[in-house]
């Protein structure tokens, strides 16, 4: 009798402690609880503290004190954006109800017009293009021209097939002197999109670029640096002089696709330095159903200078500006640097 009270002493422990660990109760949704959770996440796993110089405990003190038992949802709002906004990531965002959050001075003007102006002036376009990617040659010069507008995909995560245009645009220009590649307004989308893409213009393997991952939370909790190689694709390869064309509002997985051409001898870079940011967010969820993002990695070129939190320089730099674009100028000196440096390479 004793020996069977015992057991069922130790069942009864067993069981309480099932229902703790799978019927817990329901989650704490307060003001300060979303908040510890956002900075704990952040301190846990956000891969770019150290590069953006940024001392998250110290956040901590300075936000945590804006927020209690009686704060509304405007308020937890109004101190997430502003921590976000410290961390100038644009792979950072939050999603609410109430609105939505990123840093919103990720992408300063810096060339002139609404990204693309007055093309026809230098450009007599083509009618091989889609959505994604439009092409044309160069007025008066044997250059090829091609705008990529995105590498956004049409489901989300997933490669798209619109991006294998480049292999009819490559045939197209195969014995021109030298094609430019437009990635200013490209903010990015698909990595493999963008690799996709540079594939085309590789004449052998090359170290494309590296990441590393926060993987703990500890501070130094990153893994080893992970190496990505890139390799000739499609039916034929261009190899002849290419010129990329960059700016500020150059961002993620178009950084991605400037960082995998810059490998390459044939290529030479013209613009502005990129945005700064390589990426790999990863989506969490707060108890009040906001999510939000944050980026877990370090993104680096193959000689191991960090892309994130500084962006890409080119070997060209060349800045636009709204006086450019006036009507009675009607000007884009960055691509008048890249024909110039086509030309040049003859």
């Amino acid at each position: 009798m004793k020996i069977r009270t015992i057991g069922l002493l130790i069942l009864s422990i067993m069981i309480q402690g099932c229902e703790k660990i799978y019927f817990p109760g329901e989650p704490d949704n307060s003001p300060v609880s979303n908040f510890n959770t956002f900075w704990k996440d952040f301190s846990n796993y956000y891969g770019q503290f150290d590069i953006r110089h940024i001392n998250w405990d110290s956040v901590y003190v300075v936000y945590h004190s804006r927020i209690n038992a009686g704060s509304s949802e405007q308020d937890l709002y109004n101190v997430f954006d502003e921590m976000i906004q410290l961390l100038k990531d644009g792979h950072v965002n939050l999603y609410t109800p109430i609105g939505v959050v990123g840093y919103n001075k990720l992408f300063p003007l810096n060339y002139s017009g609404n990204v693309l102006t007055g093309q026809d002036k230098y450009i007599s376009f083509s009618q091989l293009q889609n959505s994604v990617i439009t092409c044309g040659s160069v007025n008066s010069y044997d250059i090829g021209y091609v705008s990529i507008q995105t590498f956004h995909s049409n489901e989300f995560g997933k490669d798209d097939s619109r991006y294998n245009i480049i292999d009819d645009v490559i045939q197209l220009f195969k014995d021109k002197e030298g094609i430019i590649i437009d990635v200013r307004g490209n903010n990015g989308g698909n990595s493999s999109n963008a690799l996709n893409v540079a594939a085309r213009f590789a004449d052998k393997k090359y170290l494309c670029y590296k990441q590393r991952y926060k993987i703990g939370p500890a501070k130094n909790d990153f893994s080893d640096w992970v190496n990505f190689d890139i390799s000739p694709r499609g039916k034929i390869q261009f190899t002849k002089p290419v010129v990329v064309l960059m700016s500020k509002y150059t961002f993620s997985a178009a950084e991605l696709f400037v960082c995998a051409m810059s490998v390459f001898p044939n290529v030479k870079l013209v613009g502005d330095t990129t945005a700064g940011g390589l990426g790999d967010p990863v989506y969490r969820e707060l108890m009040n159903g906001w999510s939000y993002r944050l980026s877990t990695s370090v993104g680096a070129m193959a000689n191991g200078y960090i892309i994130d939190g500084k962006g890409i320089v080119p070997q060209f730099l060349v800045v636009t500006s709204q006086e450019d674009a006036k009507p009675e100028n009607n000007r884009d000196p960055m691509l008048e640097k890249s024909i110039e440096v086509i030309v040049s390479s003859k």
